[in-house]
């Protein structure tokens, strides 16, 4: 549903929602070492729908090497489906590898906070 983000050689990243046992999916598509060749995607960051979040709807942005985005779902302890976080997911060791997230905010629902976000986040630079 997000827009997809171009990366650094042409790399690819967005998102998925995805469905049981993951709840979406940050992804990389790498663009073919010689031209006419096969693009390679690579698994980040999969969402389980507990605290770590779930259905990413909106698109990432690109701030410092990392990757930052919202979903609409998860974020909760408890039983019910969450009202949604805002994440960063940060590089692996290796091209490949799996990346690392970080919850930066979970939104309870409760008035004054929000929930279940699909806007995109943008990204302020320093003057």
């Amino acid at each position: 549903n997000g827009s997809v983000l171009i990366g650094p050689g042409g790399t690819l990243y967005a998102t998925t929602q995805g469905s049981s046992p993951y709840l979406g999916l940050v992804f990389a598509l790498a663009p073919p070492s010689t031209p006419g060749g096969d693009w390679t995607e690579y698994g980040l960051y999969h969402f389980g729908g507990g605290t770590d979040g779930g259905g990413p709807a909106a698109g990432l942005v690109s701030s410092g090497g990392s990757l930052f985005g919202t979903t609409t779902d998860g974020g909760n302890e408890g039983g019910d489906n969450g009202c949604g976080v805002v994440f960063q997911v940060a590089p692996g060791l290796t091209h490949s590898s799996a990346w690392t997230e970080t919850v930066l905010h979970t939104f309870t629902c409760y008035p004054g906070d929000g929930e279940i976000p699909y806007a995109l986040l943008t990204v302020e630079c320093a003057t």
